[in-house]
Parts: structure tokens; C-alpha cells; sequence
């Protein structure tokens, strides 16, 4: 078991020390997840501390998830016909600027923002993650990519922890303020580091788009594919029950422990 484990370290180690566009494009992700979770405290310790009410913090989550969820199939056409650089750098600076919209919220009236911002902020993330996945196989080869994959998937758990701490921790000591600015300087820095990346161009590039021929299509896909429809429901439950459990976290950290963000 130690050897096994040895031996998918160092593959992942020599997988970002050989491959200069993944380990770009991994520190871009690395970069915009730690940015998500730094954000994602912060507004739900700020929808609590305006509302105190879990209802409000429950609609926070819900427009933090369900656009992501109309939006990914979209995405995923877009990144098979247009350029996935651009298409990364574009929603990466504009969730930039959505990330800066939460500076303007201060009072119980305008929660109604945080909804709007979370909203835009889940809509456009599908933009980059679906095509960074699909720009994996173009520079990633072999059994590398098994390891890019699982090390992407990885990633985003790891920097759930790291992030969310950090988060905590600089939205109790630096204010709420700082949390939501670093969130959009983390974008562009992300945006910055997939400039340098070279990508080759998506197969379907140039070729017209059609929505609802190509989501038939990806329909068609899952049900030919077990692993797949195993997958897509197990998904769709991690995030009910991780949406809930990271409101009762904001929830007991600061009505209950009243520990602020840092709970």
C-alpha cells in the first residue's frame, strides 16, 4: 500500500515538474479555488450577520449551486467550439469583478446582492472549470492523465480545507472586506497564469454551436456509460448534503459557538 501510494506522489510530482502547461493550468486552479473558499466564508458570516436567519443563509447556498447546475451544459458546448484560453481568461476576470460587487453590501436591504453575486459568481464558474477539464487530454498524454485528474480532483478538496481556514481566519482579523478583494485578485491572477499557457485548439473550434443537439448529445453519452450514470447521481447527492452541512457550519459557528468566521 505505501509503495503504491509512493509511486502516485512522485507521478505527481514529476507530472507538474515535466509538464509546464498542466502545472500552469494547475496553479491557476489552485489559485481560484483557495479565492472561492476565501469568498465563500465570508458571505455566509455576512448573510448571517445581516439576517441572522438560516432561510436566508439556505438561498445564499442555493444560488451558490443551482446555476452551476443550468450552466454546465452550456459550458461544456462552448468550450468545444470556441478558443479555451480566451473562454478561461474571460470568465475569470469577470467573476473578478462580480467578486468585487460584495464590497457594496452593508445593510439588511441589500442582501438581495449577495444572491445576485453568488448567482453570477456560480454562473460563471462552469466556464472555467468545464474547460479546464477539457483542455486536459491536450496537454496531458497517456497515463498522465489519469494522474492530472485525479490530482485536479484532489486539488479542489484540498484547497476546500486550506481555503476555508485561511478564509476564516483573514475575515475575522482583516474584515470581511479584504476576504472578498483577495477572492478578485485571485481571479485575475488565475486569468494572468493562463495567459502563459500554450493550448492547442479544441477539436470542434470554428465549427458552428448547437446547444441542443450537442446536450442531446451529451444525454446520449451517460446513458451509454455506466461509470458515468454512477458517478453523475453520487455528485448530485455530495452537493445537497455539502450545501447543507457548510450552512449549519456558518450556523453553529456564529450563533451558537459565536465564534464569527473564524467558526
Amino acid at each position: 500500500m505505501t509503495t503504491r501510494s509512493n509511486a502516485a506522489s512522485l507521478s505527481y510530482t514529476q507530472l507538474l515538474r515535466n509538464n509546464r502547461p498542466y502545472r500552469k493550468l494547475w496553479l491557476s486552479q489552485v489559485v481560484s479555488n483557495a479565492g472561492d473558499w476565501f469568498n465563500t466564508i465570508a458571505v455566509l458570516g455576512l448573510t448571517l450577520e445581516l439576517t441572522q436567519s438560516g432561510l436566508a443563509l439556505s438561498i445564499a447556498m442555493l444560488c451558490q449551486m443551482l446555476p452551476a447546475f443550468f450552466v454546465a451544459p452550456i459550458a461544456g458546448v462552448i468550450a468545444e467550439r470556441y478558443d479555451r484560453k480566451r473562454v478561461m481568461i474571460v470568465a475569470d476576470l469577470l467573476r473578478s469583478a462580480v467578486a468585487l460587487g460584495f464590497l457594496l453590501v452593508d445593510t439588511p436591504d441589500e442582501v438581495w446582492l449577495i444572491y445576485l453575486f453568488m448567482a453570477c459568481l456560480s454562473a460563471l464558474g462552469p466556464f472555467f472549470d468545464v474547460t479546464r477539464t477539457a483542455a486536459l487530454p491536450s496537454i496531458v498524454r497517456g497515463p498522465e492523465l489519469l494522474a492530472a485528474n485525479a490530482l485536479s480532483s484532489a486539488t479542489w478538496g484540498i484547497m476546500l480545507t486550506i481555503g476555508s481556514a485561511i478564509g476564516g481566519l483573514v475575515a475575522d482579523q482583516f474584515g470581511r472586506s479584504t476576504a472578498f478583494e483577495l477572492n478578485a485578485l485571485s481571479f485575475i491572477v488565475s486569468a494572468l497564469i493562463v495567459a502563459r499557457i500554450a493550448l492547442p485548439k479544441a477539436s470542434g473550434a470554428g465549427q458552428p454551436v448547437r446547444f441542443f443537439s450537442d446536450f442531446l448529445e451529451g444525454l446520449r453519452y451517460i446513458r451509454m456509460d455506466q461509470p458515468t450514470r454512477v458517478y453523475l447521481p453520487g455528485k448530485a447527492v455530495w452537493g445537497l448534503a455539502g450545501g447543507a452541512a457548510v450552512m449549519l457550519y456558518a450556523v453553529f459557528g456564529g450563533q451558537i459557538y459565536r465564534a464569527g468566521d473564524t467558526g
